[in-house]
């Protein structure tokens, strides 16, 4: 007796969001580590080329993070769209606004705040709340 049926195309949907989501944590975790790094190093009084160094790797694990999470939403957004069946990351007020709207919003805060690790999150929030109640 089957309690349940999953399609091939539900399960190869379901590899393919793990898949951006993985990327997604490991970026997340390759930039953090990056940054700790960069603070190591600044504080240590290193010399000014294993600083740029330091700034080259975080600049890059930033570019990559962002890169994944962007494409982990676009895929998550999409996804909605197209089937009706993915919880929305976003209320239907707030997808009206430009993705890259949030994006520059959400970027803006981080540098406002000091570029903090982990907070990823709530800034993104703060950036659809705030794109939101503006427009």
């Amino acid at each position: 007796m089957r309690l349940f049926s999953v399609s091939t195309v539900e399960l190869i949907k379901e590899t393919e969001y793990q898949g951006k989501r993985s990327r997604y944590e490991l970026a997340f975790r390759q930039f953090a580590g990056a940054v700790e790094f960069l603070h190591e190093v600044e504080e240590s009084g290193a010399e000014d080329c294993q600083v740029l160094q330091a700034r080259e790797w975080a600049e890059c694990a930033h570019a990559e993070y962002l890169l994944s999470r962007n494409q982990l939403a676009d895929y998550l957004i999409a996804r909605r769209q197209l089937t009706g069946r993915v919880q929305p990351l976003f209320s239907d007020a707030v997808r009206s606004v430009p993705l890259a709207q949030i994006r520059k919003a959400a970027y803006f805060i981080w540098e406002k705040e000091g570029r903090p690790v982990g907070n990823d999150q709530a800034d993104w929030f703060r950036a659809e709340s705030a794109s939101q109640n503006c427009c």
